[in-house]
């Protein structure tokens, strides 16, 4: 999902021959034999788009073969576009796999994408996230260049602390607290 160098749209016929590609390469994703899987995470790389993040989730689920799964992160820790957050942070969310949901929250910060517009779909997802998607994620706020809006991040210190309020007994408590904590410094800044 290297960043595209293109300087104008692509034209109706090349759009249509884009999806084709990307059609052959998600389906080629969800083979059973790893040298077709390996062969398509290659292309992902070149053609790539956020579309294709539902797949690299399922070849994450599906392989256990070391090759695959470093292909697979290498991938996505390597993304450039901010526009693959939103794709990141609803398969995250999705995942039934604590392990898997944690690598997607990681590939934000480890590819430096701007998440400063997730940030309430972040926020939602700390209230449900395991301990180690709570690192993830304060790792991705603490990473957010908020700029001069402290509205947005007035906004989620509210919706933890109520969380908190209402949740008197969550074993994460501590490390939501640390969330208002990173959120509180950044409207110092």
């Amino acid at each position: 999902m290297e960043q595209k160098q293109q300087h104008k749209p692509l034209t109706a016929t090349q759009e249509k021959m884009r999806q084709k590609k990307m059609a052959v390469i998600k389906a080629d994703l969800q083979s059973d034999d790893e040298t077709i899987v390996l062969a398509a995470l290659k292309l992902v790389k070149q053609h790539g788009d956020p579309t294709v993040i539902d797949y690299l989730c399922l070849v994450l689920n599906k392989f256990e073969d070391d090759a695959v799964q470093k292909e697979a992160k290498n991938i996505l820790f390597s993304l450039n576009e901010s526009e693959n957050v939103p794709a990141l942070i609803e398969a995250a969310s999705k995942a039934e796999n604590k392990d898997l949901s944690a690598t997607l929250l990681a590939a934000i910060w480890e590819s430096g994408l701007d998440a400063f517009h997730e940030l309430d779909n972040i926020i939602q997802l700390s209230l449900k996230a395991d301990y180690n998607e709570l690192i993830e994620i304060m790792t991705i706020i603490d990473n957010i260049d908020f700029g001069a809006e402290t509205e947005p991040i007035e906004q989620n210190i509210k919706v933890i602390q109520e969380h908190l309020t209402t949740n008197q007994n969550d074993d994460r408590s501590a490390l939501l607290v640390s969330i208002v904590r990173i959120l509180r410094e950044r409207i110092l800044e």
